[in-house]
């Protein structure tokens, strides 16, 4: 059996965890990588990264409240244990937070999205089909310039590195495919004074749409489990 570490940089609200788990679970459960991997959590807040990484397959990092330009000292131990994973030749993927802290650990520029939050479902477009790609989302930080080597997948005029990879190591995406509509509209309402009105009500209006999590949560599986 695989084994896939899972990088937390935060956890969801206290008062939503009874009805909708932790974030570990969130993640865990929406990939569903525990049905054919052991899933061993970290919180790398607390300073909680692994050590060993030869015993370990591939690694998922999670969104977070925090950003990396925060100077927090325990993104700087997780920016590090990126540039381990990359020497040592792991899969990594990163969602939201994760997905930005693996472009700045390996040489890419995070900062405040001139458009400021970006919430609720929004589209991108596949680079290479033109298709669609839609996530509920949640940021105003975002990769303004990948690191070097990373191919775009997905773009927006909003967020133009939306979703990007770097051959069979490294998978991110600035949306949160496991975010379910139940569980972005209570989270809302618990962050809803942080959100000037036209804009919450716009994120609430957005939040039954149809979007391509599912799609993404596949192909965030098998790249894990690869």
């Amino acid at each position: 059996m695989k084994k896939i570490g899972i990088i937390l940089g935060g956890d969801v609200p206290s008062v939503l965890t009874d009805k909708h788990g932790d974030y570990a679970s969130m993640l865990i459960e929406k990939t569903e990588i525990h049905r054919q991997a052991q899933c061993v959590t970290y919180d790398a807040t607390l300073g909680e990264l692994p050590q060993d990484l030869s015993s370990y397959d591939a690694f998922l990092i999670g969104g977070s409240p925090s950003g990396v330009n925060d100077g927090l000292s325990w993104v700087e131990g997780l920016a590090e244990f990126v540039r381990r994973a990359q020497r040592e030749m792991k899969r990594v993927a990163g969602i939201c937070f994760g997905h930005q802290v693996i472009h700045y650990a390996l040489g890419g520029k995070v900062a405040r999205n001139a458009h400021g939050w970006l919430l609720g479902n929004y589209t991108t477009q596949h680079l290479d089909s033109g298709e669609s790609l839609a996530l509920i989302a949640m940021h105003q930080d975002q990769v303004i310039e990948a690191a070097e080597g990373f191919e775009v997948y997905a773009s927006a005029d909003c967020c133009p590195n939306y979703c990007t990879g770097y051959g069979d190591q490294f998978l991110t995406v600035q949306g949160h495919p496991e975010f379910s509509a139940a569980f972005f509209d209570d989270f809302l309402d618990v962050r809803k004074g942080r959100f000037n009105p036209d804009l919450f009500n716009r994120a609430k209006a957005s939040i039954h749409m149809s979007n391509d999590a599912r799609e993404v949560l596949a192909k965030m599986r098998a790249f894990l489990l690869s």
